[in-house]
């Protein structure tokens, strides 16, 4: 069931008004209204556009709630990245990928480097944990655990390194000890 009536009706128009601005007859609105007849995507669009829904809400579908709080004007910090593995541990800590880009670097005209840069933004407190969550000292402690843990078990440690979970660290060095 498209809302093309309750809109008009909503905007106080008549269908004759309506089907004016449009170009149409009368009675292909009422068409339309009824379900009786598929208006055409260049009317449905023409329709979207006048009453200011988008295209889908017109036809029927119900709108995405719009999240407020994910709007670019809410981020409070913003780091960029270009480990995939560095991302990875941003993102489970609750930071939000806000741009993909590549960088492109030339070492002659046959050799170029080519990298993804990652902006990842804080989206809350820019007091909270996970906005202050420093990978480096993350990084650092995993050294920390594999170097304490004895050396026939760290090839364990580091074959499962990659399918761990960063929050599992600690309990992987209690594991080894």
């Amino acid at each position: 069931m498209n809302r093309i009536a309750e809109l008009r009706k909503r905007v106080g128009w008549s269908q004759v008004e309506l089907a004016g601005k449009l170009n149409i007859a009368q009675n292909t609105m009422s068409q339309y209204e009824n379900g009786n007849r598929e208006p055409s995507s260049r009317i449905v669009l023409q329709l979207a556009d006048l009453f200011g829904v988008s295209p889908n809400y017109l036809l029927g579908e119900e709108e995405p709630e719009k999240r407020m709080d994910m709007l670019l004007t809410s981020v409070t910090k913003i780091q960029e990245e270009s480990d995939p593995s560095k991302v990875n541990l941003l993102l489970k800590k609750g930071w939000r990928i806000i741009l993909v880009r590549e960088d492109k670097a030339f070492f002659s005209k046959d050799h170029q480097y080519t990298r993804t840069i990652y902006s990842l933004g804080w989206f809350g407190d820019p007091s909270s944990p996970g906005a202050n969550f420093s990978l480096d000292e993350q990084l650092g402690e995993m050294y920390s655990i594999f170097m304490n843990a004895p050396s026939y078990k760290r090839a364990w440690f580091l074959g499962g390194l990659k399918r761990m979970d960063p929050d599992s660290w600690e309990t992987a060095n209690s594991d080894n000890n």
